[in-house]
């Protein structure tokens, strides 16, 4: 990303703050009690100053401001810890009268300003709940994290000057589900949300017809999202189509085109041209596939943000609301065991990832481990009977085991990766708190399609009693 490309999102985001401030009429009445002196509003600013008066606390406001967008600026796209350490460090130290809160483990990207305090509040505070009555796909199911809060934020003030944010992140950070969720949650009747997956076949004409798709003819040449509202055009692994002779790639130079022009050819007649209008883009990528580069000329036209594996802890937590939601009819012992799912889960998952052993090489291309394994694991439950699994800890505590055998180990190619799975997985299973033998006990299979052929009607996950009795169920259909 170029560094002028880092100014511009500095000016962008604080455009936008300072707008806010002026404009918007909660913001107008506070400050105009603030201008005459209110005192219970200067008492808000009480903390951070002594003997606060209107002056002073508008110069920490626009501290606070700038200290913001810096953090979503330049501080957005640093992805390596060290450097995020190194950016925290350096801002907390040059932030002056407008201090972050001492939290442990906490960094400034944690935080956002409160112009009403000159306080900074962190994002959990205001963050949604899951909703509990969902009862759609659960690939469609969204959890609202830190992450998804702050950028549905961070994406709501690069709207307002029409500027692009582009993701990057290696897969399983949520990408792709934070503009899912910001697309659930934006206003519908202002705005239009349209995607694309790129790939190695995608041609500048594919894109331009997608598209175009999503666009009418308004008139004249003008074309552009219905009336009154704005499309917002999601292009999913955009660094994927193929990379030409001369080092370019077709949909990305057409998509910089459109930026800087605004209009795209029109392909049956090329003297024609087709003005586009009221058309934002955003982007993703992960850096381990497809080109590793992408061109300046149109990176330079988003704020590039860099998303991170959650840690444990967020992890934790939004996993056991999912559990939580679906146990809520479970008896006691059931919901108990909702912890030791996810703290199982996220231990095993914590000591796979951190192995160097047990990274993808040539003969072991497939040892792709992200946090789509962690989600199959937790969804599997979601399968589960109140009836069935009545006080049955046991029970849960092997279909933990069986589904990450079916996740994880039936992956693995060598004794003695292997071996250091089962180390992780005993590791796991003592959160249980049960006998290893027992857990262990064969068969270890857990199926939905043995109930159905035997009468269920809905596809719950019971464990096989014998090998002969899935045998028998098997035989009997391939007859």
């Amino acid at each position: 990303m170029c560094l002028m490309a880092y100014v511009q999102s500095l000016c962008a985001i604080i455009d936008f703050l300072y707008d806010e401030i002026r404009t918007q009429k909660q913001y107008i009445d506070h400050f105009k009690k603030l201008k005459d002196s209110d005192p219970d509003h200067l008492a808000k600013y009480s903390g951070v100053m002594q003997n606060p008066n209107y002056d002073d606390v508008m110069k920490l406001v626009y501290e606070g401001m700038f200290a913001y967008a810096m953090i979503w600026s330049f501080g957005a796209a640093l992805s390596d810890s060290s450097d995020r350490s190194w950016f925290n460090g350096t801002l907390r130290n040059k932030a002056g009268k407008i201090k972050f809160p001492e939290i442990q483990n906490s960094q400034v990207y944690d935080f956002r300003f409160d112009v009403t305090t000159a306080t900074w509040e962190s994002w959990y505070e205001g963050m949604e709940k899951m909703d509990p009555d969902y009862d759609g796909l659960y690939s469609n199911l969204i959890v609202p994290t830190i992450e998804t809060t702050r950028q549905n934020r961070l994406i709501n003030i690069h709207k307002y000057s029409k500027k692009g944010i582009f993701y990057a992140g290696i897969a399983g950070t949520g990408k792709t589900t934070v503009l899912k969720n910001y697309f659930q949650c934006m206003n519908k009747e202002e705005n239009i949300g349209a995607s694309v997956n790129f790939n190695s076949y995608t041609d500048s004409l594919a894109f331009q017809q997608v598209l175009e798709s999503n666009v009418q003819k308004r008139y004249g040449r003008l074309w552009g999202p219905p009336p009154s509202k704005k499309l917002i055009f999601f292009i999913d692994d955009i660094n994927m189509p193929k990379v030409d002779t001369y080092g370019t790639q077709q949909p990305i130079a057409l998509c910089r085109q459109i930026i800087d022009y605004k209009m795209v050819y029109d392909r049956n007649a090329l003297s024609e041209q087709k003005i586009l209008e009221d058309v934002m883009f955003m982007a993703s990528m992960n850096p381990k596939s497809g080109s590793f580069f992408v061109d300046l000329r149109l990176q330079r036209h988003f704020t590039t943000v860099a998303l991170i594996l959650p840690d444990k802890e967020a992890l934790k937590a939004m996993y056991k609301q999912i559990l939580d939601s679906h146990f809520v009819n479970f008896d006691q012992v059931c919901r108990d065991t909702v912890p030791c799912i996810v703290d199982a889960t996220a231990a095993v998952f914590t000591n796979i990832t951190m192995d160097k052993t047990l990274l993808p090489t040539a003969t072991k291309f497939h040892y792709q481990f992200n946090l789509r394994d962690f989600s199959k694991i937790i969804q599997t439950f979601l399968l589960t009977d109140a009836k069935i699994m009545r006080g049955n800890k046991l029970g849960l505590a092997r279909l933990w085991l069986h589904e990450c055998h079916r996740v994880w180990r039936d992956r693995l190619i060598r004794a003695e990766d292997e071996a250091k799975y089962m180390q992780y997985i005993n590791t796991g299973l003592s959160q249980f708190q049960l006998k290893p033998e027992d857990c262990h006990a064969e068969p270890l299979v857990f199926t939905s399609f043995v109930p159905t052929c035997k009468g269920f009607n809905d596809p719950t996950l019971m464990p096989v009693v014998s090998m002969e009795d899935l045998n028998s169920v098997l035989v009997d259909k391939l007859e």
